[in-house]
């Protein structure tokens, strides 16, 4: 039912936290993050509205234990007019916050549903460590000694005392500024990171808008691995081919496993390659984001998307898919 107001102007945005992240970041941190991408996106789906339309809105956050870097974003974003209230138990009190977490479970169910429909070692069960037939699966892997595939949480403490390890000892986030540049990171809190001139640290010390990836491959360290929780969105080249494309859409080592997809407005089933993405995402592999922009350039541009490109090098920031 949420889904079916977006044409009447609701605005949804949900996003993936990678188990690779949640395993080695605080969690804390990392939804500090999150919150500051998803304001970016809503801001971005409502056509980025100039400050003076910001002061008559209001922004509810469910209070997990806020950090200093959403702090900093409120600032940011109070500073452009628009109120914001960061409580707990916001889906209590506001509408809101009720529906994002509406959304939020939805998308859980449909990843749930794929990795059923994957798994051939099941049942799954709900996923939670507390239930029965969940644990029973995760004990079998372990007796087997079968490795944890990525959907698996490692640091959680059910799997610790299977592998009869250690409790996980988080690192922090990196600060801002060490993924991106100094300008590009203020826009990011205010809520207006512009993908065509940002620049994201690659390596240990190179700015850069070009990066080169393999299409499938292990999962990206470093400041890398965080350009899920900078960027609105992956914008696929339409050039790529259906090879490729598997590729990239492998649930464990696929560049795009986890990220939003971002497309055109229309979606044509009869295309094969539009059928690959629709598949993926019902799997709860990616999640398929119809926007309003035709052109893949635009798209990028408008809603702070990493384009996803076979070869050369097109304006702004961009992944230039290697061997």
């Amino acid at each position: 039912q949420l889904t079916d107001l977006r044409s009447d102007g609701l605005v949804l945005a949900t996003l993936v936290l990678p188990n690779r992240l949640f395993d080695r970041y605080s969690k804390n941190a990392l939804l500090d993050l999150a919150y500051v991408r998803l304001v970016g996106d809503l801001l971005a789906g409502a056509g980025q509205p100039d400050d003076a339309t910001l002061a008559t809105a209001e922004l509810a956050v469910d209070d997990y234990g806020t950090g200093a870097l959403l702090r900093q974003a409120v600032r940011a974003w109070e500073g452009r007019g628009l109120r914001v209230r960061v409580e707990t138990k916001a889906d209590v009190r506001w509408i809101a916050a009720r529906a994002a977490s509406v959304a939020a479970r939805s998308a859980r169910a449909r990843e749930m549903e794929g990795l059923r429909a994957d798994v051939d070692d099941g049942p799954l069960g709900t996923g939670n460590a507390g239930n029965r037939e969940t644990l029973d699966w995760l004990r079998a892997r372990a007796e087997a000694g079968l490795s944890w595939p990525g959907f698996v949480k490692t640091s959680f403490k059910t799997v610790t005392e299977l592998d009869g390890q250690p409790p996980t000892t988080k690192e922090p986030v990196p600060a801002l500024t060490d993924l991106l540049e100094r300008p590009h990171a203020e826009a990011f809190l205010a809520g207006r990171l512009d993908v065509t001139a940002a620049r994201v640290r690659s390596g240990s010390s190179t700015w850069t808008q070009r990066l080169e990836k393999p299409a499938r491959g292990p999962a990206p360290r470093g400041a890398d691995a965080f350009l899920i929780l900078l960027c609105g969105g992956l914008v696929l080249d339409d050039e790529l081919s259906l090879e490729t494309l598997d590729e990239l859409l492998d649930r464990e080592q696929g560049f795009a496993s986890h990220w939003r997809v971002l497309t055109g407005p229309e979606l044509d089933l009869e295309d094969p390659r539009t059928l690959t993405l629709a598949r993926a995402h019902a799997r709860g592999v990616i999640q398929l984001v119809p926007t309003e922009h035709e052109d893949p350039a635009e798209r990028a541009a408008a809603l702070a998307g990493l384009r996803v490109v076979a070869s050369g090098e097109p304006e702004g920031l961009h992944v230039a898919l290697s061997d």
